[in-house]
């Protein structure tokens, strides 16, 4: 990563008329926690969040994909668009074709010691269409939303969140965040032991995480 770059992306945020909000959605992306306490907010560490962005989305399109993602779940989900608009606009400037590159090698080696690399037939319709077959569509939006954003405790605003997001996005995005089967599997059996019971969660966890299962290695 461009040191002079990133410095200089820090200091172009620090000053932006929306960082404040800025920081705010790259805190809540990086620990899904949303943060109101303007001296956390403040004392948080622009190159720490960055860094830990960047490390855990190692493309643009994984990026856009998961800022955009939380930015939808917050109260304010217009607003945090446009200011994921802009967080993301600084961001991807830092990503080069090199350290995207290195990135996928690395995840790729890590997925080979647990030999379940990631392959290339992905297939959103076939995926939907398996898990929808075997559980009720309402129910397994609602675990897969609480798996990626952490909560949904049936809040008029989490009804709104889970309706402002397709299936096959929320689909995509769990793929996409966890590069192996077994990371998968065991965040979807965390969800169902964390989460209000939906009526069997253990098994909407196992049905999901086996829907998954053909397309890693």
């Amino acid at each position: 990563m461009d040191s002079s770059l990133l410095a200089q992306i820090i200091q172009d945020l620090d000053q932006h008329e929306n960082s404040v909000r800025i920081k705010k959605l790259l805190f809540y992306v990086c620990k899904r926690v949303w943060q109101n306490d303007l001296t956390v907010i403040e004392q948080a560490s622009w190159q720490d969040y960055i860094q830990e962005l960047i490390n855990k989305n190692p493309t643009v399109e994984r990026l856009k994909r998961n800022v955009y993602g939380m930015a939808k779940t917050t109260n304010k989900p217009k607003q945090y668009i446009l200011i994921a608009d802009t967080l993301i606009s600084y961001i991807e400037k830092l990503y080069s074709i090199d350290e995207v590159t290195q990135a996928n090698i690395i995840n790729s080696q890590a997925g080979s010691s647990n030999s379940c690399n990631l392959i290339k037939a992905y297939d959103p319709w076939q995926l939907k269409l398996v898990i929808t077959a075997a559980l009720n569509p309402l129910k397994a939006k609602i675990f897969i939303f609480h798996t990626l954003y952490e909560q949904f405790d049936f809040s008029e605003r989490d009804w709104i969140n889970l309706r402002a997001q397709q299936l096959d996005d929320l689909l995509q995005n769990l793929f996409d965040l966890y590069p192996t089967f077994s990371e998968l599997k065991k965040k979807l059996e965390d969800t169902a032991n964390i989460m209000e019971d939906l009526g069997g969660n253990v098994q909407i966890a196992q049905t999901i995480s086996q829907a998954f299962r053909p397309y890693y290695t």
